[in-house]
């Protein structure tokens, strides 16, 4: 599947402005047609790939800009401000939103410090963002 199935999949789903839950257990499919200025919000851990459109995120300062070249990771809750000043009919926002089960990456988390047999030390003046964008490949879709 490519970008463009997903977007005419979500277009089909989706007839107007909202979020609908799939058959799959914590992802929702998501169409805007309004222009929404940015506004504080809660993101929750979740991943948000956009298929057309574009968004952005400001946390701790940073500006953080996301579209259909780019996905957003969110590994824990936090306060932000969020918007899509881009967005109109013309030129909705499509994405797909998906949960991550916090209990599940713990687990995870856990089992990999336990393989690896030695805790991890921060060094100094890292800093471990709970919000990031990496790029969107061929891997990720």
């Amino acid at each position: 599947m490519n970008k463009q199935s997903i977007e005419q999949l979500i277009d089909q789903k989706v007839s107007s402005n909202g979020m609908i839950e799939t058959e799959i257990k914590g992802v929702q499919l998501f169409k805007l047609t309004d222009t929404i200025e940015c506004a504080p919000a809660v993101y929750e851990p979740s991943v948000t790939a956009i298929v057309r459109g574009g968004k952005e995120a400001i946390w701790n300062g940073k500006k953080h800009l996301y579209d259909n070249s780019q996905y957003i990771c969110c590994t824990m809750s936090i306060p932000i401000e969020t918007g899509a000043p881009t967005t109109t009919p013309v030129n909705p926002l499509i994405g797909v939103y998906i949960t991550l089960d916090t209990r599940l990456m713990t687990d995870l988390a856990i089992e990999i410090e336990s393989a690896s047999g030695a805790a991890r030390v921060a060094k100094q003046g890292q800093n471990n963002q709970g919000l990031s964008t990496s790029t969107w490949n061929e891997d990720f879709t």
